[in-house]
């Protein structure tokens, strides 16, 4: 078990795991309040919260949200995507892909680097494009992405674990943690796709659904496509009227984009 000690502003300063025989027996009769009490007894006077959920664990500088009961690790900048919220991945070509996770990433950033980077394959893991290929906040070339319902890949990301997205969580929780977030910082799976396409006007728009082909033909990409990643349909999360509302009122830009985009089709 493993005991968070926070501050006022619910900041992790320490933390302590404590095994079976520090809470039970001589040491308290297991519920929550000896814990508490052992944890008093070696870390002093303060408030504590009892890490109770395995997939939120409390780190030093974690924050506390009791709404949700999790701890959230502070964003980092050291990732353009959170310093810019945006990324293009740049091929030899004079050609950029938004990387809108969920929208075939993996597929696209696979066949990129087996095409165009000395054979490197990516696979499943597109957050490796890092380590392979050209990226940026801004578009190096001519500007290009893929686009897909926004409800859609909302519900093919939540089959997805998420380092620091409590995706876990009872489904409408967690829209409504969604809405808290800052969408420049978000999870890229769960960022809007007009935020990460960013304020590029002349980008061409290609819709997930029938648009895939054509787009890796134009990026010189090779075809016939292979499929490397389907989302399992009984992982996909049910959504009550009330989420998909709440969705709507948060990706409203990104359900103008796509709409208008199908009405070209």
């Amino acid at each position: 078990m493993i005991v968070a000690q926070i501050n006022d502003e619910n900041i992790v300063t320490n933390t302590l795991r404590l095994n079976n025989n520090q809470y039970t027996g001589v040491y308290g009769d297991g519920s929550n309040e000896a814990v508490i009490e052992v944890a008093k007894k070696i870390l002093g006077e303060g408030k504590y919260i009892i890490a109770n959920n395995s997939m939120s664990l409390p780190y030093h500088g974690s924050v506390y949200k009791e709404k949700y009961n999790i701890f959230e690790l502070p964003t980092s900048s050291n990732d353009i995507t959170k310093t810019f919220g945006s990324v293009y991945i740049n091929l030899p070509n004079k050609k950029s892909l938004a990387l809108i996770y969920r929208c075939a990433s993996s597929l696209f950033l696979g066949l990129i680097a087996k095409t165009y980077y000395n054979g490197h394959d990516v696979g499943d893991f597109a957050i490796r494009y890092r380590k392979y290929l050209d990226h940026s906040p801004e578009p190096k070339g001519e500007a290009y992405a893929i686009i897909r319902d926004p409800i859609e890949r909302f519900k093919s990301s939540m089959v997805l674990s998420h380092f620091n997205v409590p995706v876990f969580l009872p489904t409408s929780l967690f829209v409504d943690w969604l809405l808290e977030q800052n969408v420049n910082t978000l999870d890229l799976h769960f960022r809007p796709q007009v935020n990460i396409i960013g304020n590029q006007e002349d980008i061409a728009l290609f819709n997930f659904v029938n648009d895939l082909t054509p787009l890796a033909k134009i990026l010189e990409l090779p075809t016939p496509l292979p499929v490397i990643k389907k989302s399992d349909i009984n992982r996909k999360p049910i959504l009550t009227d009330n989420d998909i509302k709440k969705l709507k009122e948060f990706y409203f830009d990104d359900i103008v984009m796509y709409e208008s985009l199908k009405g070209k089709c």
